[in-house]
């Protein structure tokens, strides 16, 4: 459906921003403390599934290339986790706004020491922990404990994010067969009148 998203954007399906269809949201609600566009009874405007899952799969593509171009062949070096949260915060902040992002530009480029100092002279954090501060500080250089107000925005998102770059989730477990009752086990399960163990 149509909603307006925390920057007040209007949105539809997976934090697709749209900019056209402006009569969509003539009429709108506030449905379970969020805004959303309604119809003449009030109700919801739905979006085929189909459609949100393209357009999803299309944002994701470009949010992928975007990141890819901001952060240039070292993106492509980088473990497939933190590939990801940088798609992330590419399809939620837009290829703009993560131009602005240029000490995790640099942390990407050394992802690999744990730490360098910079054309400046100032030491700076590498690998993870230089992209987690520019992610939750407004200047980490200059004001450590200043948190960013994206991040108190999104803070619960961005914890997520940073925990799955430092502890991926695990692989899928393979799937266990199921035990056969041994002939023992049958005969003790019926004649205790009961189904047998799986």
């Amino acid at each position: 459906y149509y909603y307006k998203d925390t920057e007040g954007n209007w949105t539809s399906g997976v934090g697709h921003l749209e900019n056209k269809n402006k009569d969509i949201f003539k009429n709108t609600a506030i449905i379970n403390g969020e805004e959303v566009a309604v119809d003449s009874g009030g109700n919801r405007i739905m979006i085929d599934e189909d459609k949100v899952n393209k357009q999803y799969d299309k944002d994701l593509q470009t949010a992928y290339k975007d990141a890819r171009e901001v952060f240039g062949n070292d993106f492509l070096r980088l473990p497939q986790e933190v590939k990801n949260v940088l798609t992330s915060l590419s399809f939620n902040l837009g290829k703009s706004k993560l131009l602005k992002y240029r000490r995790m530009k640099e942390s990407v480029e050394n992802f690999d020491k744990e730490s360098w100092v910079d054309n400046n002279g100032n030491l700076r954090d590498g690998g993870i922990a230089g992209i987690a501060q520019e992610l939750i500080y407004t200047n980490y250089d200059k004001d450590p404990n200043k948190i960013s107000p994206r991040f108190k925005q999104t803070g619960d998102r961005t914890s997520r994010e940073i925990t799955y770059m430092l502890q991926p989730a695990p692989k899928s477990m393979p799937t266990l067969e199921p035990i056969t009752p041994t002939p023992q086990q049958q005969y003790e399960a019926a004649r205790m009148n009961r189904p047998p163990l799986t």
